[in-house]
């Protein structure tokens, strides 16, 4: 039996519903219900429609399953219902779920990001010891223990609202290669290393910076190679581990996949408002392919905790100096825009000393302009459309002078995978480059999926 548009909205609504669970959000109908958060009850606080301190935000969905997040209350509609969005806009659309939270704070904003780093990453600070594909029967340890200088250790370290249960226990796992490679690196009496790890770190509450220094901090004693798998903003994580913070251990070969080397147009705070409404899209997207995520949807997650954020102390429709007040609250996705005045990337772009042996793996994900991929056109379509649209947001490149700006993964800008230090001759840094090129396959959440990148990855490590 087909799935009908009102079917799709209530999956969606209930996936919504487990993404910001244990995020300070109740639906309209728990408030009408009298069902208060945890917070609210504590401070015995009377919370009604009324009440100043509480923000209602709504996401639609127009007729071609564009999802927007509103300010306010709109009653609930089915497709085709005009409704208003902005001054003087109309668009047709549906009402998929009212959210309502209490403002929050200054001083509660580190402690939401720290709530939802540990929801996204269970195992947050913890360096375990890799035995197989079953992450739940990884040994967390204190420290390597392969320290002498002609041992080897094989390091994963993921990206942004991810973990290396997701990156190796789900993705790289599912393929029949993906299983071989795992198994040769750690089993057998001639397996290449001494050790394989995994180090799990927030990823919104902290840094790069921060996390690459906990990494030198746990590898204090050790002298042995270090070899590493990084996805995404891993990336930035183990440039400034291993080129700037790490003395002991010897920098080997770093496979950089999806790495927002450069940054990323999504945390770039002029782009902030497209940018959590194009991260729900893609949560809503996700969520149709068959990839699973324990503990909920993470771009639905990312997309709900900003709109709180922005919510809190502005319109959504805010200005630009206030969302980009609201992006600096957030330290891991500050450190990860793409934006001339990112102090943390210029300082990470100034020469080193040492650089591992680095290979890339990026993409151009550009899906068919059909179906589930829709809302493709609103936030990242050609610069031709922009023209012709003036209304359109859009989150990749917006100079029409550089259109190659625009290729991306869908988190990332292809081109800032491969900008080391933001030159012309970055490229002949690289040991070497798996391009898939444009491509309606390969996306971010995908890479480890592929033969291809498998492939990679042990020639890379030179197994």
């Amino acid at each position: 039996m087909a799935i009908t548009k009102n079917d799709q909205t209530e999956l969606l609504s209930r996936e919504l519903d487990k993404a910001v669970e244990d995020l300070g959000f109740l639906s309209t109908e728990k408030i009408e219900k009298g069902e208060l958060p945890t917070s609210l009850r504590r401070r015995r606080r009377r919370v009604s429609p009324q009440d100043e301190k509480v923000v209602t935000v709504t996401l639609t969905k127009d007729d071609d399953g564009v999802l927007r997040w509103e300010d306010g209350v709109i009653p609930f509609s089915r497709p085709g219902r005009r409704m208003r969005r902005g001054p003087g806009a109309v668009t047709s659309g549906e009402t998929v779920k009212q959210l309502k939270f209490e403002k929050l704070r200054l001083n509660e904003i580190a402690q939401m990001l720290e709530s939802l780093d540990q929801k996204l990453t269970p195992n947050l600070g913890k360096l375990r010891r890799v035995n197989g594909a079953d992450s739940k029967a990884w040994e967390t340890i204190e420290r390597p223990s392969a320290t002498k200088a002609n041992q080897r250790i094989l390091i994963f370290i993921h990206g942004t609202f991810s973990s290396n249960d997701h990156v190796v226990g789900a993705e790289l796992v599912t393929s029949d290669d993906g299983k071989k490679l795992l198994n040769t690196l750690v089993n057998g009496a001639k397996k290449p290393y001494d050790e394989v790890l995994a180090f799990d770190h927030p990823t919104l509450s902290v840094s790069p910076m921060l996390n690459a220094l906990d990494l030198s901090r746990l590898f204090a004693n050790t002298h042995a190679q270090v070899d590493v798998i990084c996805h995404s903003r891993g990336g930035l994580v183990t440039r400034w581990w291993l080129e700037v913070f790490e003395r002991s251990a010897k920098p080997g070969n770093v496979v950089l996949v999806g790495s927002p080397l450069g940054g990323t147009s999504l945390a770039d705070p002029t782009r902030l408002r497209s940018g959590v409404e194009f991260l729900a899209n893609i949560g809503s997207v996700i969520g149709t392919t068959g990839v699973k995520f324990s503990g909920g949807n993470p771009f639905l997650m990312l997309s709900a905790t900003l709109v709180k954020i922005m919510s809190s102390f502005a319109s959504l429709t805010a200005k630009v100096p206030l969302i980009d007040a609201a992006i600096a609250m957030i330290p891991g996705l500050a450190a990860q825009s793409r934006v001339g005045n990112n102090f943390e990337l210029r300082r990470l772009r100034t020469s080193h000393d040492r650089l591992p042996n680095y290979f890339a793996v990026k993409s151009n994900f550009q899906p068919d302009p059909v179906g589930i991929w829709k809302f493709w056109k609103v936030f990242v379509d050609q610069p031709a459309l922009r023209a012709a649209n003036a209304s359109v947001d859009f989150i990749f490149g917006r100079d029409e002078n550089d259109p190659l700006e625009i290729e991306n993964d869908l988190v990332v800008n292809t081109r800032s995978m491969t900008e080391l230090f933001g030159l012309e001759g970055d490229l002949n840094k690289f040991k070497n480059v798996l391009n898939f090129g444009t491509n309606s396959k390969v996306h971010h959440v995908n890479y480890f999926q592929q033969p291809k990148t498998i492939e990679f990855i042990q020639k890379s490590l030179g197994i």
